[in-house]
C-alpha cells in the first residue's frame, strides 16, 4: 500500500487492486470516517510491520492492512413536524401517523396554518460533528440550500398549494444522502374555492348588468338634465342678448369715450363719445385704422401704464393730456382693462376715457390759491416773528438803564418767554407755511436758546430730551411752548446751587392718538415745603397755571430727589 499524506488526511492506494484492475483506486481518510489526524506530514514503519504517522494532532500508530474504504454517508430522517414552531399531537387533530417515522400519513393542512418547520437528523457516529445538510421544498424554493449544520427548516406565510420537502446530508462534502421527502398540501380558504370563484362570477355579471341598467337611467336623467340646461341656457342668451343690446346703446351713445384695444394694442373700435371728445368722427378713425402701418399710437406714460395693467392683470386709472383734432389741449381719466383668454393670454384691451379738463383747471385754481394763502401765512409768521424780535432787542436796549437787580431779571424773563414764542412763529415760516410744526425740533432749539440766555455750562448741569415725532398746531404750540420755557428756566435758576451738577429731564410723549403727556424733571434740591401752584404768587407760576387751563389740562407737581413737573391735555381737532 502506497500511503500518501496532504493537508486534507491521507490517502492510500493498493498495489495489489492496481495490478488486478490496471487502475488506481485512491481511498480517502480523514475525520468523517475514523482518521483523526488532519494534515500528515510524514510516515516510517517499524519492524512488527506498524505504520507509524506524523500529523499536526500528533503521532498515530496504523496497525493492520488497508483492504477498502470506510463508509462515509450518514444515516438521515426527518424527525419531527411542527405548526408554528409547536409541536403537535396529531392524533389527537385525527390525522393518521406513520408508525414507523412518527409522521403524519398525505398531510392537508388548512389556509391559516402555514408556518411549518421541519426537524431532521443525519447519524453518523464516526464524525458526528461533520455532518451537514442541505434541503429544499419543492413549490416553494428554486434552489437547494447552502450545506450547513443546521438541522431545522423554517418555512412561513405559504401559500395554499402542494409541497414536497426534501433533504439529505454528507459527512465529507462529496458524498451525499439519497434525499428524503415528505409531502403535503395546504388547503385555499373557502373563498378561494372553485364554488366560490363560481360566486364571484355570477355577482360580476350581475353587477355589470346592474351597472348597464343603472346606467342607462342616468344617460336618461343626464338627458333630461341637458335638455332643462339647453332651454334654460337659451333663455339666457336671450337676456344676455337684450343686455349687449342696452349695453351696446350705452356704450355708443354715453359721452365717455369707449375704445377697444387687440392684442397687439391698437386700437380696433371707437364709440361715438370717442368722435365727441377728440374731434374724429367714426368714419375718419376707421380710415386710420384700416391703413396700413402701426395705426394710432400713444404717449409713453400711457404705454407704461398699459403694460402695467396687463402684466398685473388688473385695471388701471390714469390721467393725461390730449390734443383735440381741432388742436385745443385737454385733460382726461382712462381706466384700461385688460381682458385674457381661457388659456390667460391677452385677447382685447377695454379703455373708458373721461373728459376732466374743467375738474384739472379748478384743482389748478385751488392748487395756486392754497400756495397763495400758504405764501401770505408764512409772510404773517415772519412779520410775527420780527416784530418780536424787535420787542427782544427793545427790552435788551431797556435793560442797560435799569439798575434794579428785581426788575432787570423780570424783564430778562419776559425776553426769554417773547423768544420761546417768536421761536415757534419762526418754525412755522420755516416749515413752508404748513399749518403744524414738529414740537421734537422746537424743544431742542429752545433748551439751547436758554442755555445761552442764562449763561450755563452743559458739562454742569445736562439736559436730556426724550421726545417722540410729534406735530402741534399754532393753538397748541405757542402755550406749550411757553410752559416748557417756564419750567425749564425755573430748573435752571433755582434747581441747583451755584458749584452743583445736576440733570434736568424733558419728555415729551404721545401715548394715546390724541393724548399728549409732557414731564419736565430735575434731581436739584427740590420745591420749598408747602409749595401749592394754586397760591403760588410768582408770575411764572401763574402763567403756567393759566396755560394749562388753556389747553384744558392737568399739571401734577412731585417734589422729592428734586422736582417734577407732569402735563397731560388732548389736542383739539
Amino acid at each position: 500500500v502506497l500511503w500518501i499524506g496532504s493537508p486534507g488526511g491521507l490517502d492510500a492506494i493498493s498495489w495489489n487492486k492496481y495490478l488486478q484492475k490496471k487502475s488506481i483506486d485512491v481511498m480517502h481518510f480523514d475525520k468523517s470516517n475514523g482518521y483523526p489526524g488532519v494534515e500528515t506530514n510524514a510516515a516510517c514503519s517499524d519492524s512488527a510491520g506498524n505504520l507509524w504517522l506524523a500529523s499536526v494532532n500528533g503521532l498515530i500508530l496504523y496497525k493492520g492492512s488497508v483492504t477498502e474504504n470506510l463508509q462515509s454517508i450518514p444515516l438521515l430522517r426527518i424527525t419531527n413536524i411542527q405548526l408554528f414552531r409547536e409541536t403537535v399531537d396529531w392524533k389527537r387533530k385525527k390525522i393518521p401517523v406513520d408508525e414507523k417515522t412518527g409522521l403524519p400519513k398525505e398531510l392537508t393542512l388548512s389556509y391559516n396554518n402555514n408556518y411549518i418547520t421541519f426537524s431532521f437528523s443525519g447519524i453518523y457516529l464516526t464524525a458526528p460533528t461533520e455532518v451537514k445538510y442541505e434541503f429544499i421544498l419543492e413549490g416553494n424554493d428554486e434552489n437547494w440550500t447552502t450545506a450547513s449544520t443546521q438541522n431545522t427548516a423554517y418555512y412561513s406565510n405559504l401559500a395554499p398549494g402542494s409541497y414536497t420537502f426534501k433533504v439529505r446530508a454528507t459527512a465529507n462534502g462529496r458524498n451525499w444522502t439519497p434525499p428524503v421527502t415528505y409531502s403535503f398540501e395546504i388547503k385555499p380558504p373557502y373563498w378561494k374555492t372553485p364554488f366560490f370563484y363560481f360566486l364571484y362570477i355570477i355577482s360580476i355579471i350581475s353587477s355589470i348588468y346592474l351597472f348597464l341598467k343603472m346606467r342607462t337611467r342616468a344617460l336618461q336623467r343626464t338627458q333630461n338634465l341637458l335638455r332643462q340646461k339647453v332651454e334654460q341656457r337659451t333663455r339666457e342668451l336671450n337676456e344676455k342678448n337684450l343686455e349687449l343690446e342696452k349695453l351696446s346703446i350705452v356704450a355708443s351713445e354715453t359721452d365717455n369715450a369707449v375704445l377697444i384695444l387687440n392684442e397687439l394694442k391698437q386700437i380696433e373700435w371707437a364709440n361715438s363719445g370717442f368722435t365727441r371728445l377728440t374731434g374724429y368722427t367714426v368714419e375718419e378713425f376707421n380710415n386710420l385704422v384700416s391703413q396700413p402701418g402701426p395705426g394710432i399710437e400713444f404717449g409713453k406714460e400711457l404705454e407704461a401704464v398699459l403694460d402695467k395693467s396687463i402684466s398685473g392683470q388688473h385695471s388701471e386709472i390714469i390721467e393725461s393730456s390730449l390734443i383735440k383734432k381741432s388742436g385745443d389741449q385737454i385733460w382726461i381719466s382712462s381706466t384700461l382693462t385688460p381682458i385674457f383668454t381661457a388659456d390667460n393670454s391677452l385677447n382685447k384691451v377695454v379703455v373708458i376715457s373721461t373728459d376732466i379738463t374743467v375738474r384739472r383747471r379748478m384743482e389748478e385754481q385751488i392748487r395756486a390759491s392754497l400756495e397763495e394763502k400758504g405764501l401770505l401765512l408764512r409772510e404773517i409768521h415772519h412779520r410775527v416773528k420780527n416784530n418780536l424780535q424787535i420787542i427782544i432787542s427793545l427790552f435788551n436796549l431797556q435793560s442797560h438803564y435799569i439798575t434794579d437787580e428785581k426788575a432787570s431779571e423780570a424783564l430778562k424773563e419776559g425776553q426769554d418767554r417773547i423768544k420761546s414764542m417768536a421761536l415757534i412763529h419762526e418754525r412755522f415760516y420755516q416749515n413752508e407755511g404748513q399749518s403744524r410744526i414738529d414740537f421734537d425740533d422746537y424743544i431742542k432749539r429752545l433748551v439751547e436758546n436758554l442755555y445761552l440766555s442764562f449763561n450755563l455750562s452743559p458739562e454742569r448741569i445736562i439736559t436730556k430730551i426724550d421726545t417722540e415725532k410729534i406735530s402741534l398746531d399754532i393753538d397748541s404750540a405757542v402755550p406749550c411752548g411757553l410752559i416748557i420755557n417756564e419750567l425749564v428756566s425755573n430748573a435752571m435758576k433755582h434747581a441747583f446751587t451755584p458749584e452743583q451738577k445736576g440733570e434736568i429731564l424733558i419728555s415729551f410723549k404721545k401715548p394715546g392718538e390724541k393724548h399728549i403727556h409732557a414731564e419736565v424733571s430735575d434731581n436739584g434740591k427740590g420745591l420749598p415745603p408747602g409749595f401749592d401752584l394754586e397760591t403760588a404768587d410768582s408770575l411764572g407760576m401763574q402763567l403756567i397755571s393759566a396755560l394749562t387751563n388753556q389747553l384744558d389740562g392737568e399739571l401734577k407737581v412731585i417734589s422729592g430727589n428734586g422736582s417734577s413737573f407732569i402735563l397731560d391735555f388732548d389736542l383739539v381737532g
